[in-house]
């Protein structure tokens, strides 16, 4: 898969964090990210696991800012166990209490589940941990991730095909799943990332196969293998209900799995996922893309916005937490190095400028602007009509210069969607003054609106003048007679 986007990426380690290790203090010691939130004014709650293995190290908390400098390192190790690895952070900010969700290794070598909540200076106090039902029943256990009051997690037996599981719990009764997750018509269901949106509704996602797939071979040495493809769907806690199933098919040849999921303060959704080429690598590579809902609560997506992540290009980088524009994941070099990082995306607000040169549009055809036109990770060009790859508002600005017209009027459709419905401006600008003398007049038309485009949204101009209409100038050879500039305003 390519991305036609354009951003600045900045990449951070853990070089500068010095980490207690089951082995001895460690500068850089964190053997993986797994969760990250934002606990507001650029500090963020990292959690993961430090070296050496997921399974067999110590459970890590870092606050501070994401470049992991002069921030504060914890460490949360279930009772009783060999090694514990952290997942989904949640901060209650009224209450001052965090939520630690992940997993641990047992005395018998079974992965098990847990559930802490309380206040950091209760890390180690074991009336704090809380222990699933589903650890009874199955020798692996993952529960990856909380919000307000709902976890999301996996479970199976090694090597049982049938019976890996997803699942839904309510932090305050674990004596029982609240509900299964099983993706339509699917053999397998894991999920990774639950979202409050308010009213009882949450946003998860994951991924899926239309086979039977044991739980070992997901959960593997090289990391969590996608099985599939990727989804997004709604759940309604009140009612238990799924709405709006949504798959992201990433291409052929490439299986994925939605790893995390973020809500913007303009309803947006960020999304990091792991993609896995059959053609190249059993390694996952890390991407992050927007996704936004309508007014009927269907998910848009275009996979024109989604961003590859890659700490370095000798090697493979998946994406493990997301929150807006920050990521963070592992990467594994081709000399088998691994590197806990950071990830922040930076875009910028210039969508497009287009300064072309145009020639005769008949009534009816469509305006074309032509290759100087400038894209990224916003929009998206093609044949005239612009389409809209990132929800936002946008200031759209346009002058078109009319030659040697005769006719009585030029009248110019703005086509446009919003959330898919179809909308159109009209704009007339006066032409001849009466038509038989001969005259003929140059003009500009320009205009300018702002407007509320969502994903997949589309902008076009066509000629609905009484007749053909001129772009070629008689002033100055090969000038251009038509701009366009469109801007992300919000």
């Amino acid at each position: 898969m390519t991305s036609n986007n354009k951003a600045i990426i900045n990449y951070y380690n853990t070089n500068n964090i010095l980490v207690d290790t089951p082995t001895g203090k460690e500068y850089g010691g964190v053997s993986a990210w797994q969760g990250i939130r934002s606990l507001g004014s650029n500090e963020y709650v990292l959690c993961g696991t430090t070296n050496p293995n997921p399974n067999t190290g110590n459970g890590l908390i870092y606050i501070g800012n994401i470049n992991c400098i002069d921030g504060i390192t914890y460490y949360l190790n279930v009772p009783n166990s060999l090694g514990t690895s952290v997942y989904g952070p949640d901060y209650n900010k009224e209450t001052g209490y965090y939520t630690f969700v992940g997993s641990y290794l047992d005395y018998n070598q079974n992965i098990q589940g847990f559930l802490f909540q309380g206040t950091l200076d209760q890390l180690k106090k074991s009336n704090n941990f809380i222990y699933p039902s589903v650890n009874q029943y199955y020798n692996t256990n993952f529960l990856h991730s909380n919000s307000n009051g709902l976890i999301v997690g996996n479970s199976g037996n090694t090597n049982k095909n049938n019976e890996t599981i997803s699942y839904i719990y309510d932090i305050n009764n674990l004596h029982k799943v609240k509900t299964q997750i099983k993706y339509p018509n699917s053999k397998t269901t894991t999920t990774y990332g639950i979202i409050y949106n308010g009213n009882n509704n949450y946003s998860i996602v994951g991924g899926y196969s239309t086979k039977s797939v044991s739980i070992d071979k997901i959960y593997t040495q090289n990391g969590i293998i996608p099985i599939g493809n990727a989804f997004i769907v709604t759940y309604n806690s009140s009612s238990n209900t799924f709405l709006n199933w949504t798959t992201i098919d990433f291409g052929n040849n490439l299986v994925s799995h939605f790893e995390g999921i973020s809500k913007n303060e303009d309803n947006t959704y960020t999304i990091n996922a792991d993609v896995v080429d059959l053609k190249t690598s059993p390694i996952p590579s890390g991407y992050f893309l927007t996704i936004t809902r309508d007014t009927t609560g269907k998910y848009l997506y275009n996979l024109s916005n989604a961003l590859q992540i890659l700490y370095d290009t000798n090697g493979f980088s998946s994406s493990n937490s997301v929150d807006d524009n920050k990521v963070v994941g592992l990467y594994v070099g081709s000399d088998g190095t691994k590197v806990s990082y950071q990830a922040e995306i930076i875009y910028s607000n210039l969508i497009s400028k287009s300064n072309t040169q145009m020639k005769t549009v008949k009534k009816g055809e469509i305006i074309k602007f032509d290759n100087t036109f400038v894209e990224n990770n916003y929009i998206n060009y093609k044949n005239g009509t612009f389409t809209f790859i990132e929800k936002g508002n946008y200031f759209n600005s346009f002058n078109i210069y009319i030659e040697n017209t005769t006719l009585a009027s030029i009248n110019l459709s703005i086509e446009y969607t919003q959330n898919g419905n179809k909308k159109t401006l009209l704009i007339a600008q006066k032409g001849i003054d009466e038509i038989g003398t001969g005259t003929a007049h140059s003009l500009v038309i320009p205009c300018s609106f702002i407007n509320t485009f969502n994903i997949n949204d589309t902008l076009r101009i066509r000629n609905t003048s009484d007749g053909s209409i001129d772009f070629i100038s008689n002033y100055v050879n090969g000038a251009s007679n038509g701009i366009i500039s469109i801007y992300k305003i919000a």
